[in-house]
């Protein structure tokens, strides 16, 4: 490196200029934003990566939700604390249109200038966006692009414009915009929130009567739910219906794909192909993955250009973006962009077989260094990763439903996500919590007889949980509606709907049900 700092140079693909680009860090200043959705600890491995840049001389500015009444402290923020990874701490509301603008203002008195803004969370990406623009960070995307990513009918037309393949689209405001939607896109479809999440919100529906319930439902939905947060997002449509794909499906499993795509200056650097298991309906909770992909090369080469595609149509210059696709008789067809990395054991996933570190090349980009991560050659090893979702709705006794898989030659990961004692939520009643988890490494050649080996075990997995969960019809009526206080805390209004359907059984009179109805109706989430 020039003692002018100049960091245009490091462009290399080894593990010498990688390293001169985490030292470039050095006297840079980043202005962090958690996400106001972190309720509880980050990820350790982005704790241990921002705590390394901290010593490597980057100061961390940390913007966090604005402490209230109801939730007084960020236990993330007592993590990033506890581990040195972060110099100074600043509070603003980011729950709001005006969230850009809160953290611009919560910071305004500092006489610092910001070589890069970033978040790893979703959420925040929209607000990650302005306040870049705002302050005129040099590593900065267009903000215009977070907000088209974040709101899929703004995707679809992009996507169009650049004459890429892409779902029939139409914009929904109200019931009153059903009979142009019909006319449109045509049935089936599906429905979902213009800036949701995942899975959540997601209807398909067949009838101009199905069409119009999950439009009424949906509005409401996205009045509580956070996950369906339009947080630092401008000029959207809430409600987005498009034309139903029909998936091919590879070796009886895998319906989608997740395509990591890191980009330094407008051009991809590294992208690489994540296959995602057929999930349960009618929820579609992700249940399992495996890297590396066993798509046809071909099928692979395809998706990867085509999400390259995605991201240039959308305008992103820097960064990792998480890319989630199907593959039809079409071609490529895109679910959604996300200007962040993927969740769960995404961030392993590459690490671990190829070598790449997703997020700290997210960092470094938006830091305007140039990046262009070292890789294996060839996969190190073969990945799984499957979650145990809830299949009924009650009181998780005891934590040893995966208890089968401890000595097994591939596992390196067994986690329980619940405890002992908490009430779940299943399949049976709303969107199933994740129970727990298993990861296997194993040599790359063995991809399928480990698959075959992880089925059977986890269907042993899935009966031992059963037998660990007392329903919550086996209670008393004062238990059963504790239960439900519980598991709907964090739902939609149409799934708090449906739990409260599994408890409303013949000893629970007329009075009662309304006066649990009315606890629920009132219950923040």
């Amino acid at each position: 490196m020039t003692a002018s700092n100049d960091v245009s140079t490091l462009t290399g693909r080894d593990a010498e200029t990688q390293e001169l680009r985490m030292n470039a860090v050095k006297g840079k200043n980043l202005l962090y934003l958690a996400s106001n959705s972190t309720a509880g600890s980050s990820p350790t491995y982005m704790v241990e990566m921002m705590a390394d840049l901290r010593k490597r001389g980057l100061v961390i500015y940390g913007v966090f939700e604005t402490p209230t009444e109801k939730k007084p402290t960020c236990p993330y923020l007592d993590q990033l604390k506890s581990n040195d990874a972060v110099d100074h701490v600043f509070f603003a509301e980011l729950n709001c249109e005006e969230a850009a603008s809160n953290v611009v203002e919560a910071i305004k008195h500092l006489d610092v200038k910001f070589d890069g803004v970033w978040g790893g969370r979703e959420l925040i990406q929209p607000v990650v966006g302005m306040v870049a623009e705002l302050l005129g960070a040099p590593g900065r995307n267009p903000a215009h692009s977070y907000q088209m990513a974040r709101d899929k009918y703004k995707t679809r037309v992009a996507l169009a414009n650049a004459g890429l393949n892409t779902p029939m689209a139409y914009p929904v405001k109200s019931v009153d915009d059903v009979p142009k939607c019909i006319e449109t896109v045509g049935f089936p479809m599906i429905i979902k929130p213009t800036a949701g999440a995942g899975s959540e919100g997601v209807h398909k529906v067949y009838t101009e009567e199905e069409l119009t319930k999950a439009v009424g439902t949906i509005l409401e939905d996205i009045e509580v739910n956070p996950l369906l947060s339009t947080q630092g997002m401008t000029d959207f449509c809430p409600i987005v219906a498009e034309t139903l794909l029909v998936p091919i499906i590879y070796n009886d499993l895998v319906q989608e794909f997740d395509v990591e795509v890191l980009m330094s200056k407008g051009e991809s650097v590294y992208s690489n192909v994540v296959d995602n298991w057929i999930p349960d309906a009618p929820y579609f909770q992700d249940k399992g993955f495996n890297f590396p992909s066993l798509a046809p090369k071909s099928v692979q080469e395809e998706l990867i250009e085509y999400s390259i595609a995605c991201v240039k149509a959308l305008g992103f210059i820097n960064g990792n973006f998480h890319v989630e696709s199907m593959y039809t008789e079409y071609g490529p067809a895109l679910l959604e962009v996300n200007p962040r990395v993927g969740g769960a054991e995404i961030q392993n996933f590459h690490e671990r077989v190829f070598g790449v570190n997703p997020n700290l090349n997210f960092l470094l980009a938006l830091l305007d260094i140039p990046i262009n991560p070292p890789r294996f050659d060839v996969p190190a090893m073969g990945r799984l990763h499957h979650f145990i979702n809830a299949p009924t709705t009650g009181v998780l006794e005891d934590l040893t439903f995966l208890d089968h898989f401890e000595g097994h030659e591939y596992v390196t990961k067994i986690e329980y996500i619940a405890k002992v004692g908490a009430s779940v939520r299943g399949i049976d009643t709303g969107v199933p919590q994740w129970l727990g988890g298993v990861v296997f490494e194993f040599p790359e050649e063995k991809m399928l007889s480990a698959i075959e080996e992880l089925k059977v075990l986890m269907k042993q997995a899935e009966d031992n949980v059963r037998k660990l969960i007392t329903p919550i019809r086996k209670f008393s009526l004062t238990r059963r509606k504790s239960i439900v206080l519980d598991v709907v805390e964090d739902l939609e209004p149409a799934q708090k709907r449906r739990v409260r359907k599994s408890i409303t059984i013949d000893d629970i009179d007329l009075e009662e049900i309304l006066a649990l109805e009315a606890s629920i109706a009132t219950t923040t989430i």
